[in-house]
C-alpha cells in the first residue's frame, strides 16, 4: 500500500513505466552497431572485390539486391526483434572460431571467397554471441541469404560444364523433333550450317542463382510448412533449366530462319530477359500451389467461383 501522503500514480504513467520496463536494454545494440562497424572495417578487402565481381561477371551481376533484400527482411521484423529477450550466447563463439579460420585463409592464400564466407559466420556468430538464440533464430534467414550475394566465378569451368552438356543435349531434341539435321559436338550445337557454342554464360548458372535466391526468398515470406518451402527452393532448378533450354531453342530457330546476326546479337542479350520473366512468374505460381496466397494476393481463381 502507499503512504498516505504519497501521490498515487496516474494510469497514463503506470504503462509507460510498464512499457520502460519491458523495452530491451540499449546497451547491447550499440555495441552490435560498433561491432557492425568493425567488421566492416575488418573486411575492407572484400568489399572491392564484391563490387568489381558485381560489375564485370553476369553469373553474380544480381549480388547488387542481395544486401538490400536482407536489411529490408530485417527491417520487417523490427517491431518483433525489439520485443525479444536478450541473453547471448557462448555457442555464438564456436561459429566465431570458424569464421576466424576462414579469415586467416584468405589472409594466407589471398582466396576473396573465403573472405566473403568468413563474413557470414562471423555476422551470425556476433548474432547469437551477443544477442542470443532468439534473435539468431529470427535472423537466421536475412544472414543466410547473404550466400547470394558472393559472386559465382570460383571454379566456373568445372561447375558449369555439366549443366552446359546436360542443356546441349536436351536442347538438341526439339530441332531433332521437327526433322532440323542436328549435330552435338561436346557443348556445340550445330543445327544446319549454324553452329551455337555453349559456353559458360550460356551455360543457365545466372539463372539458375537468381531463381535459388528467389525462391528461397518467396518460400520465407509464405506461411506453409517447411517441406513445401524445401519443395519450393529445389523447384528453381528445373524452372533454371527449362527457361534456359528456351532461351538456346529459340536462338537456334532465329538463326536458322531469320538471321544469325540477329540470333547472335539483340536476341542473345534481350532473351535473358524473356527468361527471367518466364522463370519468376512460374516460381510464382509454383508457390501459389504449393503454399497457397501470399497477404495481400487477390483470391484464387477456384474462390471467385
Amino acid at each position: 500500500m502507499p503512504a498516505a501522503d504519497e501521490p498515487l500514480p496516474l494510469v497514463g504513467q503506470e504503462s509507460e513505466q510498464a512499457q520502460e520496463r519491458t523495452q530491451p536494454p540499449v546497451l547491447p545494440w550499440v555495441l552490435t552497431g560498433l561491432l557492425a562497424l568493425l567488421l566492416a572495417v575488418a573486411y575492407r578487402q572484400m568489399w572491392p572485390w564484391l563490387w568489381l565481381e558485381w560489375r564485370t561477371d553476369l553469373n553474380s551481376d544480381g549480388g547488387y539486391f542481395i544486401p538490400a533484400l536482407s536489411v529490408f527482411l530485417v527491417w520487417m521484423k523490427w517491431d518483433e526483434l525489439k520485443t525479444l529477450p536478450v541473453r547471448g550466447s557462448n555457442w555464438g563463439l564456436a561459429l566465431l572460431t570458424v569464421g576466424a579460420v576462414l579469415y586467416l585463409i584468405g589472409s594466407w592464400t589471398g582466396l576473396d571467397y573465403s573472405y566473403g564466407t568468413s563474413f557470414l559466420f562471423v555476422l551470425g556468430g556476433l548474432i547469437l554471441w551477443l544477442l542470443g538464440p532468439a534473435y539468431a533464430r529470427e535472423l537466421a534467414f536475412p544472414v543466410g541469404f547473404l550466400i547470394f550475394m558472393l559472386p559465382a566465378s570460383w571454379g566456373m569451368d568445372a561447375l558449369t560444364f555439366p549443366m552446359r552438356l546436360a542443356a546441349t543435349k536436351v536442347a538438341a531434341f526439339v530441332p531433332t523433333l521437327l526433322g532440323l539435321p542436328v549435330q552435338i559436338i561436346g557443348t556445340e550445337l550445330k543445327v544446319g550450317s549454324y553452329t551455337l557454342m555453349i559456353d559458360v554464360p550460356c551455360s543457365g548458372l545466372r539463372f539458375l542463382l537468381a531463381f535459388m535466391a528467389g525462391a528461397a526468398l518467396l518460400g520465407y515470406l509464405s506461411e506453409c510448412p517447411l517441406s513445401r518451402k524445401v519443395a519450393l527452393f529445389l523447384c528453381a532448378f528445373p524452372v533454371a533449366f527449362l527457361g534456359n533450354i528456351l532461351r538456346i531453342d529459340l536462338s537456334l530457330f532465329l538463326a536458322r530462319g531469320i538471321s544469325e546476326a540477329l540470333a547472335e546479337g539483340f536476341f542473345h542479350s534481350f532473351s535473358g530477359v524473356i527468361v527471367f520473366i518466364f522463370g519468376f512468374i512460374l516460381l510464382y505460381y509454383l508457390r501459389k500451389a504449393l503454399c497457397g496466397p501470399m497477404p495481400g494476393d487477390g483470391p484464387l481463381p477456384s474462390d471467385s467461383s
